[in-house]
């Protein structure tokens, strides 16, 4: 009986010590043997990382110029609102005019600052499509979207259209039309809020 236990106790800790040693070897071949990464492994980290940082600042300037015209909607009903005839307070008229024109311009920087950003991933996102899949024959593969996107938007601005309408926008043109045009009512609510103050 006690040969029995004696016997399980130096199998007990035979195995042990088997499975330090088996831990220590892999240890030490991890340490020693560190994992090699292809080329392509490290395109593609770079591209999650660009991709990730045009997901962050695209939405950013989305979510700012969605907030600037709630904004400004609500300034130009103060302005409407103030110069009614009921109301006539031309004074805040001219508060709120100079706010509309303020913010107007603030909003329209920040967009400048966030569209340079975002160019600035589009080129790196552009080069990494063209090392991952270069063209052939100067064709540009199907699946480089944001280089196929840039070629087709440069063919698009060559093109003269009789009707400006007709030709190519981008976010950065419809931006910019909104921010003057809420610059300039704002202008007009500071002019309006003047003439009914003197009047």
């Amino acid at each position: 009986m006690h040969s029995a236990d004696g016997q399980e106790e130096y199998l007990a800790e035979e195995s042990e010590q088997t499975t330090e040693t088996t831990t220590t070897q892999m240890n030490n071949d991890l340490t020693s043997k560190p994992l090699k990464t292809s080329p392509l492994d490290h395109v593609e980290r770079h591209r999650r990382y660009a991709w990730d940082y045009f997901q962050l600042h695209s939405s950013q300037r989305i979510a700012t110029f969605n907030f600037y015209i709630t904004l400004s909607t609500a300034i130009l009903v103060g302005i409407g609102t103030a110069l009614q005839h009921n109301i006539n307070l031309p004074e805040m008229a001219m508060v709120l005019g100079s706010l509309l024109s303020l913010i107007s311009f603030i909003f329209w920087k920040l967009d400048q600052r966030n569209k340079m950003m975002i160019k600035g991933v589009e080129e790196a996102l552009k080069e990494i499509e063209d090392h991952i899949m270069p063209r052939e024959e100067n064709e540009i593969p199907r699946i480089s979207l944001f280089l196929r996107d840039d070629d087709a938007t440069t063919r698009r601005r060559r093109i003269v259209q009789v009707f400006f309408w007709n030709g190519h926008f981008s976010y950065t043109n419809c931006f910019n039309w909104l921010f003057w045009t809420f610059g300039m009512l704002g202008a007009v609510g500071i002019l309006l809020g003047v003439i009914r103050w003197f009047a």
